[in-house]
C-alpha cells in the first residue's frame, strides 16, 4: 500500500520531463522559422531598395517633364532645354562654358528654387544657427562648412531609420525635427511639422518629467528672440550677439529635447521586448504542463 503512492509519484516525475521536451521543440522551431523569415526579408532589402529608387528617379522625372509642360508661354524657366544646352556645349567645347553655365544658372526654375538653399549665398539673419555662424567664417571654408551643415539631416536619417524600424512615426518625426534644426534659413513655420506630430506621441510625452521646464523654456525663447531682434534692428541698442545668442539657445533646447525623446523611446523598446520573453515563456509554460496533463 506504502510503494504504491511512490511509484505513482515517481511516474509524474518521470513525465515531466517527457513534457517538456515538446514545448522546447516548439521553441526551437519557432526560432528557426523566426530566422528564416528575417533571413528572407533581408534578402528582399536590396530588391526593395533598387524598386525604391528608381520609383524616385521616375517621379523626379516626370515632375520635372510636367513643369516644363506647364511652363510653355514661360520657355526661358524650363529645365529640360538648359540642360540639353549644357551637355550640349560640355561635348562640343570639352567642358563648360561659361556663358551656357550662366544661361542655366540663370534660367531654370530647379536652380533658382533650389540653389539659393544650397549654396547660403544670403545671411540675412534668422532664427536659425547658419547665417552668424557662416558670417564670422573665412571664405575658403565656406563650402566646406556648407556640405558639412547639409549632410546631418542624411547623417542622422540612416541610424534612427534602422533602430527604430518598428516605429515608422517616430522616425518621421524625428527626420522633420532634425530637418527644422538644420534648415539654413529657418523660419516659425518650420516648427509647425514637428508639432503637429508630437501629441500622436504619447508614450514618449508621458515618461518626460521635465515636461514644464521644456514647455517654460520655449515659451521664453518665443518671447525674447523677437525683443533681441527689436533692440538689435529697430532701435539699434545691442548687436548681432544679442539676438544670435536666443538662436544658440533654441538649438541647445532642440538638442535636449531631441535626446529625451529618443532616450524614452530606446526604454520604451525594452521595456516591451521585456514584456514579450516573459508571455512568450508563460505560454511555454501553460503549453508544457497542458501536454503533462493530456499525458
Amino acid at each position: 500500500q506504502q510503494q504504491g503512492p511512490q511509484r505513482a509519484e515517481a511516474g509524474t516525475k518521470l513525465a515531466k520531463p517527457a513534457g517538456e521536451a515538446p514545448a522546447r521543440q516548439q521553441q526551437q522551431q519557432q526560432s528557426v522559422a523566426s530566422s528564416r523569415q528575417t533571413a528572407a526579408t533581408i534578402k528582399q532589402r536590396p530588391l526593395s531598395c533598387w524598386v525604391f529608387v528608381l520609383s524616385l528617379v521616375l517621379c523626379l522625372a516626370a515632375l520635372v517633364f510636367l513643369s516644363d509642360t506647364m511652363l510653355q508661354q514661360h520657355k526661358e524657366a524650363q529645365c529640360l532645354p538648359a540642360a540639353a544646352s549644357w551637355l550640349r556645349g560640355l561635348m562640343l567645347s570639352g567642358g563648360p562654358a561659361k556663358h551656357i553655365q550662366q544661361q542655366v544658372k540663370d534660367s531654370c526654375w530647379i536652380v533658382r528654387v533650389y540653389r539659393f538653399s544650397l549654396l547660403l549665398e544670403d545671411y540675412t539673419p534668422t532664427i536659425g544657427l547658419w547665417w552668424y555662424f557662416f558670417t564670422e567664417m573665412f571664405d575658403a571654408f565656406r563650402p566646406f562648412f556648407t556640405f558639412v551643415f547639409h549632410s546631418f539631416a542624411v547623417i542622422l536619417a540612416v541610424p534612427t531609420a534602422l533602430r527604430f524600424r518598428n516605429r515608422p512615426l517616430f522616425v518621421t518625426w524625428v527626420q522633420l525635427y532634425i530637418s527644422c534644426m538644420f534648415k539654413p534659413y529657418a523660419c516659425v513655420g518650420d516648427l509647425v511639422p514637428w508639432m503637429t506630430l508630437l501629441p500622436l506621441l504619447q508614450q514618449q510625452l508621458q515618461c518626460i518629467k521635465t515636461g514644464l521646464f521644456f514647455v517654460n523654456s520655449f515659451v521664453l525663447l518665443v518671447v525674447l528672440g523677437p525683443a533681441m531682434w527689436h533692440q538689435w534692428i529697430v532701435v539699434d541698442a545691442a548687436n548681432s550677439n544679442f539676438f544670435y545668442s536666443i538662436t544658440l539657445l533654441l538649438g541647445v533646447w532642440y538638442t535636449v529635447f531631441l535626446v529625451q525623446m529618443l532616450r524614452f523611446t530606446v526604454l520604451l523598446d525594452r521595456r516591451l521586448a521585456r514584456k514579450d520573453h516573459i508571455v512568450r515563456a508563460d505560454s511555454g509554460a501553460e503549453a508544457g504542463g497542458s501536454k503533462v496533463k493530456d499525458d
